[in-house]
């Protein structure tokens, strides 16, 4: 596979798509690759395993490593331990009842889990410089690449999605020692064509092109109005998955096989772009597939079109953070720049309730799946005699846990109906109706509060990023605290009300699209270290420890002065950026404001205050509501004299 040799920045774009629409033989087929290419995935991770297999194989025979595959040995061992006991508690137990009980020692399993990666890690260091294990490395890597070799021969993938597979396959297998899981099919994937030299725009749009074509549309569709400009914006896309032969079957051709989708270009591309890869992505959403096309595109016009901003247009510093606020808010973020300005960054009530709609429906559909779950246990417990197959299907019925479980009952069911049943069965066809409807709401609910955060995010980062020359954001490992406690220190339901603050806020994703936007504009983006940004006080210096960390204002021994906490810990961050001078965070510590910047775009927008879901509103909403809290609102510029 080439490397990347042009300097041209490159781009993702992401289309919404209908579902194809093609013969059923060619959807047959298209399904068939979907299938493939999980395979070849799976292959390649057996590949992979076995590789790794050989390299352990070659360290545990050398004498230094002993004492640690010892402690390998015994670790695994105790996983498998704990696995057989977690087997046992799920084993003549309803799901309910044994989750409390298993879940202390899946907390387990995580913590040695840890430990056997540091392990294999301490392995690879101690027999790097090897001569025999060097020698022995370079046989299974040897080995490794004559196999896949020959398993993409023997491979039925398409090679456009065979080689992104592969791709895909070298980023995920970092260097380790441990085995890697096999993926599960779910029926999602992707299908990919490679444009080997590039396919500008413009060609694609021809229609000439053996690969990848869509329809063009008028260039004055790009002048109208968002709702007329979405209409005339419809169009096809059309991309190779295949090849016919001269007799027309689906063999090593000329003639293309097209995947045909009804697509929504809804942005405009470069007209200096080349297309490098073109993907269609398949998804399921509850019971449901969302088809996506994903162009990788490299345009010169991508790089920032102006230089990167001068020191006086000046700096601002973010402090993450996920606390819920009294009208029930998300503060996600606190925000100080060298103008003297500040401001919080919420997710509102409005886009809360979304969240907690979500959290309803799969409460709902578990009561629901309870409920018949223990009535079909009863009544197949008092069933005299039942099919074969229907006896198979409905082994273990009280221990299920997932609804598809309860589907492919229902299924065989239909095929083997018994005397008696007609209840029961009327009962478990209405619930499978209703818990389909129930899932798939769940899931397109899901999507849109990610669709509404993402969009509220990459407005507000875009504000940012237009801006200040400057971007400074605390350099906070999120994903150690999203963690829960381990189990030996104590109760692992402790702190879950922040987790969940944190995982509906992803304070990670404003900061990763703070970069992107920073990139965009040619700005600079800076991480500072977190420590004492928020003990240390601002004003006076003065450093003291948080007896209550709930609390949102603060006064301090020091000085005395009371402030918001956050904003401390983003003026901090200002400060320990190195990028303000230093008679600036004077002028911000004595309350004056320095000199002034014009006032950028305000992206505010107008949402209610509560989030109503659709089966609870008897009446049409207002279009004018109030104020939507943690929207992208600009940074306001007070008069000269005044204060922030």
């Amino acid at each position: 596979m080439r490397r990347k040799t042009s300097d041209a920045p490159t781009r993702i774009y992401t289309f919404g798509c209908k579902p194809p629409q093609v013969s059923d033989e060619v959807f047959e087929y298209y399904e068939d690759q979907l299938w493939y290419s999980h395979r070849y995935a799976n292959t390649l991770i057996e590949l992979k395993n076995e590789q790794r297999e050989a390299m352990r194989a070659t360290r545990r025979a050398q004498p230094k490593a002993a004492p640690l595959f010892a402690e390998i040995d015994q670790l695994n061992a105790e996983i498998d331990k704990i696995y057989a006991e977690i087997r046992a508690i799920k084993d003549g137990t309803p799901v309910l009842e044994a989750r409390p009980k298993w879940e202390p020692l899946g907390k387990v399993v995580k913590s040695l889990k840890k430990k056997l990666i540091k392990k294999y890690s301490e392995v690879s260091k101690l027999t790097a410089s090897n001569p025999a294990v060097k020698a022995a490395d370079k046989e299974a890597y040897e080995t490794y690449w004559a196999r896949l070799k020959e398993a993409r021969a023997a491979t039925l993938t398409y090679w456009g999605t065979y080689t992104a597979r592969e791709k895909a396959a070298k980023e995920r297998f970092k260097a380790g020692l441990g085995p890697i899981k096999f993926k599960r099919y779910e029926r999602n994937g992707l299908l990919t064509m490679q444009l080997q030299g590039g396919l500008s725009v413009a060609e694609m749009f021809s229609g000439q092109d053996l690969r990848v074509q869509i329809d063009p549309i008028p260039d004055e569709v790009w002048s109208r109005g968002r709702n007329q400009r979405r209409k005339g914006c419809r169009t096809h896309v059309r991309m190779r998955v295949g090849s016919r032969n001269a007799k027309g079957e689906i063999a090593r051709g000329h003639t293309p096989i097209w995947i045909e989708l009804p697509l929504l270009l809804h942005r405009q591309l470069p007209e200096d772009g080349v297309v490098k890869w073109a993907h269609v992505k398949r998804e399921r959403h509850g019971h449901k597939f969302k088809y996506e096309l994903l162009l990788v595109i490299e345009a010169q016009s991508f790089k920032p079109a102006v230089s990167p901003a001068p020191a006086g247009k000046g700096t601002i510093g973010v402090d993450l953070g996920w606390r819920y606020q009294d009208d029930k808010a998300i503060r996600v973020a606190y925000w100080a720049d060298s103008f003297g300005q500040h401001g919080a960054v919420d997710l509102d009530a409005y886009m809360i309730g979304g969240f907690d709609v979500v959290r309803g429906l799969k409460k709902s559909r578990s009561e629901r799946q309870v409920k018949i779950q223990s009535d079909l246990d009863a009544f197949f417990r008092g069933a005299r005699k039942l099919p074969d197959a229907l006896k198979e299907a409905s082994a273990h019925l009280r221990l299920w846990g997932a609804p598809k479980r309860f589907y492919k009952l229902l299924n065989v069911w239909r095929e083997n109906r018994i005397k008696g049943d007609e209840d029961f069965f009327a009962a478990l066809e209405a619930w499978d109706q209703k818990d389909r409807h129930l899932d798939d709401w769940q899931a397109n609910q899901a999507r849109r509060n990610k669709n509404r955060r993402a969009d509220q995010y990459r407005k507000l980062t875009h504000l940012w990023a237009s801006t200040y020359a400057h971007v400074v954001f605390e350099d906070v490992d999120l994903t150690r605290l999203a963690r829960g406690p381990k189990t030996e220190s104590g109760n692992p339901s402790t702190g879950r009300t922040a987790r969940d603050a944190m995982k509906r806020a992803a304070p990670g994703h404003l900061r990763l699209l703070a970069k992107e936007m920073c990139d965009k504009f040619g700005r600079e983006f800076v991480k500072v270290p977190a420590a004492f940004t928020s003990r240390d006080c601002f004003f006076c210096g003065h450093s003291e420890p948080w007896e209550d960390r709930s609390e949102e204002v603060h006064r301090c021994a020091g000085c005395g002065r009371a402030y918001d906490r956050d904003h401390n810990a983003a003026l901090n961050i200002l400060r320990t950026s190195e990028r303000v001078p230093p008679e600036t965070l004077q002028m911000l510590a004595d309350g004056k404001l320095p000199k002034l910047q014009p006032k950028p775009k305000d992206f505010s927008r107008r949402r209610p205050d509560k989030y109503i879901p659709p089966f609870e509103r008897s009446q049409p909403q207002p279009k004018v509501l109030a104020k939507r809290r943690g929207t992208p609102t600009a940074p306001t510029i007070p008069a000269q004299g005044g204060t922030p």
